[in-house]
């Protein structure tokens, strides 16, 4: 193994230096959090908490209802993911992914025709794509 040459870190074994960058890590973690927390109010932190896990439920449960076989389901998932886009900025261009994803997936037609038109879901999917306005 060959020497450590001159400089700053080779005044100290390494593996002090991981534990103190170990150490400044966890207190970072623990500090930045619980920072923001205390600088909530205490209404403030109730809503933002209710709001974050009801906008999750709700795009888990209408991403699952874009697989339903039944029609209205598929409608309430699509319904349900456009509200979360609206009220979501950080959310919306996953949305719109998988908005589109369903709206390619599923309007493909079996046979041509004159005048195709997109079933319901496959409408209602472009429809509410909302632009991030």
């Amino acid at each position: 193994m060959a020497e450590p040459g001159p400089g700053f870190m080779t005044s100290r074994p390494r593996w002090v230096w991981g534990v103190l960058a170990a150490l400044v890590f966890i207190v970072v973690w623990l500090t930045v959090p619980a920072w923001l927390y205390l600088n909530m109010t205490g209404d403030t932190r109730v809503k933002a908490i209710t709001d974050t896990r009801t906008a999750l439920l709700a795009g888990l449960i209408g991403i699952e209802q874009l697989g339903s076989t039944g029609l209205d389901v598929r409608l309430g998932g699509i319904y349900a993911l456009e509200r979360i886009a609206v009220d979501s900025a950080r959310d919306h261009p996953t949305i719109v992914e998988v908005l589109s994803a369903f709206v390619r997936e599923h309007s493909r037609a079996p046979a041509p025709s004159d005048h195709p038109r997109p079933t319901a879901d496959v409408q209602a999917a472009i429809t509410a794509s909302p632009d991030p306005d």
